[in-house]
């Protein structure tokens, strides 16, 4: 697995490259709820929830991996494995949230006094979990429940979009590669959110016998694999579909069109725009894509 990869590994699974050793920095109590005003936030979905809260006001600081056009007053930090933790005191947050338990973030805000709170969300049930305790957090309960019931019922409603006669077909959810060519492949397995939204969508994941969130993928497994569709999530590069039908026109998703690329920043987000993933997903399932 490449360093790239290693690092959205970390991002989709929540859990940061050194989170097994935050046990040594000690447990910081929860955060109580108050008027936060100045919050600096490193991981994309966690920011994405804040504004679909009408919290975005109170964020002066974000991840590098925050899409630009998300926020773009807010400073960028670095990463939740390098924060910038000069910057970071400059702006001298009032509470500090993350995905993943980082023990240099979380050191330098017990050493700092600054309430800090990780998450660790890649399922849509955990998701719903991080919202209602950003709904407490921010004394927003009310909100938080409306926005999940919202969610929930967008999700419920996909299913009256495929026909009676429906059959799953099974996808292959490659979350990144090697540039230029089909190899250090990334894929999705049943326990990652990406999988859940896909069967919200209608798809079957073709790794449904794995057991891993995420799993490294060689040529030959692929070809033993031969999934229906081929899905890239990553910000795909412009010619990944010729790349497919130069490396492997013998699998069937490459003979019948259905390698279909991806190229918004917030499919790999475990946050409140899951909802529109599961539905484009669905629009590349039924060919509408």
């Amino acid at each position: 697995m490449s360093g790239q990869q290693r690092v959205l590994l970390a991002l989709l699974s929540g859990v940061a490259v050194l989170a097994a050793a935050c046990s040594r920095v000690g447990d910081l109590p929860p955060p109580k709820p108050a008027d936060y005003r100045r919050v600096v936030v490193l991981g994309p979905s966690t920011t994405e929830t804040l504004l679909a809260l009408d919290l975005g006001p109170r964020v002066v600081g974000v991840s590098d991996w925050c899409p630009r056009s998300t926020l773009p007053a807010a400073q960028r930090i670095g990463g939740l494995g390098n924060p910038n933790l000069e910057l970071l005191t400059r702006l001298g947050p009032d509470l500090v949230l993350a995905q993943g338990q980082n023990p240099t973030l979380a050191s330098w805000c017990e050493s700092m006094g600054v309430p800090f709170k990780g998450y660790s969300t890649d399922s849509w049930e955990g998701w719903a979990a991080e919202v209602l305790s950003l709904g407490e957090l921010f004394s927003c309960r009310d909100r938080a429940v409306e926005l999940l019931q919202d969610k929930r019922r967008q999700l419920h409603d996909l299913r009256g979009n495929l026909p009676g006669d429906w059959n799953p077909p099974t996808v292959l959810l490659v979350v990144s590669r090697s540039p230029g060519r089909i190899a250090g492949l990334l894929a999705a397995g049943p326990p990652s959110f990406l999988s859940e939204l896909l069967a919200a969508a209608g798809g079957r994941n073709a790794l449904a016998e794995a057991d891993q969130a995420y799993l490294d993928l060689n040529g030959e497994t692929v070809l033993a694999l031969d999934p229906d569709f081929i899905f890239e999530l990553q910000p795909a590069e412009a010619g990944s579909i010729t790349v497919w039908q130069r490396d492997h026109p013998e699998l069937r998703a490459v003979r019948t069109g259905r390698v279909v690329p991806f190229r918004e920043e917030f499919i790999t987000h475990p946050g409140p725009k899951m909802t529109e993933t599961a539905r484009l997903f669905q629009s590349a399932l039924l060919g509408n894509r």
